[in-house]
């Protein structure tokens, strides 16, 4: 891989991939750092060849003052000198996070790709390229890894998936470096990515850098395994909808047929029928529950997911849609993991001091008052959100556009004095863990919120 120049990888990966296939234009991606920059670099000349329009995006999420404009105004000058077109829009990054009840992280991930589709829409391109590089595929795995993924996490980052198309993502953060500096080509660097107040900066500061040091090509190697295992990962998917032709070819799906296949090809076979006939993604948790519900369950067992029920008859799975989601009753909250109608909540028991950064998932023990209890959201029920303020959960629940039926399985964990966590706004400002707190829980909702 670093003995072929920037420009013939990526000319490689294009070809490879059939990025540009049937292309009627690329937006990318342009924040102004380094990958990005290099990005707009290596793909022009490329596009204008093909006679493809190139329009470059910048998102400005108006969170670090004057370095923000800085980011807007150089790409603005980077543009104008490369007779590129440029979309920027603005967005108030911290306030649709508090707004919403996510990390900072995850809200400025939601809103760039949701403008980038819409843009992308807008001006008629077929194509979004983003800047992702094998050095991001490296700390994508790992933290996959961290969290327990199966295969499709251990997957990476794809090469293309839809209209996005990652024409970098076998070029090395260190070989754009090498390539920005031979052409002398200017770039921004973001303050806070020196910082770790990010998941991926302590990543890359504290697991990355010293598996370098013993392995240098690590990016190169974890690349090879994701293209491994991306094949694996296909021929599964292939292999389930063989199996859903043979065992489901009118919807109903006969056990027989079904519990004759490995479980690596079933749990997707599972997934995808849910997904036709509740019309929701089930969590790894719920799709290992109902593996055991076909494979130990006896005739008219049922069991209860998102947006409906698993029900065994003699010869079949059967899956019912509920009119309304079904509510759940509360019930008392104990370590380890709880199968909820609208996921899976999992409490985790820390004994030691913590020392680690703020953590919205953390509640610390010395504050709970009676017992934790986990139930379905009632009127009047009142959350605290990140800045302080209360709020009423059903008016937060209807800005973030959760519809009714979903609204009842958003789990409330509840002390005996009420409300203290919800996945949409982690822990009270009452009993959320701080630095110095000596015995702590870890609260974790796998599920769609």
């Amino acid at each position: 891989m670093t003995a072929v120049s920037p420009e013939a990888l990526l000319r490689r990966t294009l070809e490879r991939h059939r990025m540009l296939d049937h292309s009627t234009g690329v937006l990318v991606a342009l924040s102004g750092g380094g990958d990005s920059v290099a990005l707009l670099h290596l793909l022009l000349p490329i596009c204008r060849e093909r006679g493809l329009p190139v329009v470059a995006f910048h998102l400005n999420h108006l969170l670090r003052g004057a370095e923000s404009e800085r980011d807007e105004q150089f790409v603005r000058a980077l543009c104008e000198r490369l007779s590129v077109p440029l979309v920027v829009r603005r967005a108030e990054i911290a306030a649709l996070a508090k707004e919403r009840g996510i990390s900072i992280e995850l809200a400025a991930r939601e809103e760039r790709y949701r403008l980038l589709h819409s843009c992308a829409a807008e001006q008629a391109l077929s194509q979004i390229a983003t800047a992702h590089t094998a050095s991001d595929n490296l700390e994508t795995v790992l933290f996959h890894l961290a969290r327990g993924s199966g295969l499709d996490g251990l997957c990476g980052i794809p090469p293309v998936r839809g209209p996005l198309i990652r024409p970098l993502i076998a070029h090395t953060g260190e070989s754009l470096r090498a390539y920005l500096r031979a052409h002398s080509l200017p770039f921004v660097e973001d303050s806070t990515n020196a910082l770790p107040l990010y998941t991926r900066n302590r990543l890359r500061q504290n697991v990355i850098a010293p598996l370098r040091e013993e392995l240098p090509h690590a990016e190169e190697t974890a690349a090879r395994a994701c293209e491994l295992l991306r094949r694996d990962a296909a021929c599964l998917q292939q292999l389930s909808q063989q199996l859903l032709q043979a065992a489901a070819p009118d919807g109903r799906a006969r056990r027989a047929a079904l519990t004759a296949a490995p479980d690596a090809v079933l749990s997707r076979a599972l997934r995808t029928l849910a997904e036709d006939s509740l019309g929701v993604s089930l969590s790894s948790r719920h799709t290992e529950a109902l593996l055991s519900l076909l494979r130990e369950g006896k005739t008219g067992d049922r069991l209860q997911l998102p947006g409906g029920v698993a029900l065994l008859t003699h010869h079949a799975l059967l899956f019912e849609r509920t009119g309304a989601a079904e509510p759940f009753f509360s019930q008392l909250l104990t370590p380890g993991a709880h199968i909820l109608p609208g996921g899976t909540l999992t409490l985790r028991e820390a004994g030691e001091k913590l020392n680690s950064l703020f953590n919205p998932d953390l509640l610390d023990c010395a504050t709970i008052i009676g017992n934790l209890v986990v139930r379905e959201r009632l009127p009047g029920d009142r959350v605290e959100l990140p800045n302080g303020r209360s709020r009423l959960l059903k008016k937060l629940l209807i800005d973030r556009k959760i519809d009714r039926d979903r609204r009842r399985l958003i789990p409330v964990v509840c002390d005996d004095a009420g409300p203290i966590w919800t996945p949409l706004t982690g822990a009270s400002s009452r009993c959320r863990a701080k630095q110095g707190a000596l015995h702590t829980f870890a609260l974790e909702f796998e599920g769609k919120v």
